[in-house]
């Protein structure tokens, strides 16, 4: 076979753009998430197991999430996982209303608790996009109980330029009742 010759100096430019192309996205990739809450996680407060947390996202940029960390009560190594609930607007008012819930997210299947006041990873099993805009979230526990914090007014909001997070509230049953309020989910959403 022939191949054609190629001139050294448009290897080296051949080379020396797609270097640049990736260290441009290296720095896209750093300039990411993840948004975390209380860190190192410091539980003082729980609720029961299959029970949800509740809190407002607003999305400045729109945003990839791909795994969740939270702060889990089962034993290290029990099979866990989440699924993730959204509303439009707010989650304040609406805890205890189901009809205006849906469900956009859950866990693959893979997580595994590391024990109370440790950040369990939580992959996605589809990554889950949130266009600009203001939503009310509910991440219901699955396998385990959530562990949270109480909020005191200086624990309760945290942001980054793409997302800010207001929190919160607990419940033992999700979606029914009276939630407990305030309540700081300790967490990172990873995006």
């Amino acid at each position: 076979e022939h191949f054609p010759l190629v001139p050294q100096s448009s290897m080296k430019t051949s080379l020396l753009g797609g270097a640049l192309a990736a260290m441009t996205l290296a720095l896209s990739v750093a300039a990411q998430g993840p948004l975390c809450t209380i860190n190192p996680f410091a539980s003082n407060n729980g609720g029961a197991a299959g029970g949800a947390v509740y809190f407002d996202l607003n999305v400045t940029n729109g945003v990839v999430i791909n795994s969740l960390d939270t702060n889990y009560s089962a034993a290290i190594g029990t099979a866990v996982g989440v699924t993730v609930w959204t509303t439009p607007g707010t989650a304040v008012g609406n805890e205890g209303n189901p009809a205006v819930w849906t469900q956009v997210a859950m866990d693959n299947g893979t997580a595994v608790s590391a024990g109370i006041d440790a950040p369990t990873n939580i992959p996605l099993a589809a990554p889950l996009i949130l266009n600009p805009g203001s939503y009310g979230v509910a991440l219901v526990a699955v396998g385990s109980a959530h562990s949270y914090t109480n909020g005191n007014g200086a624990n309760q909001n945290f942001s980054t330029p793409d997302l800010a997070i207001a929190l919160g509230a607990g419940g033992n049953v999700p979606f029914s009742g009276t939630p407990f309020s305030p309540r700081v989910w300790n967490g990172c959403i990873n995006y």
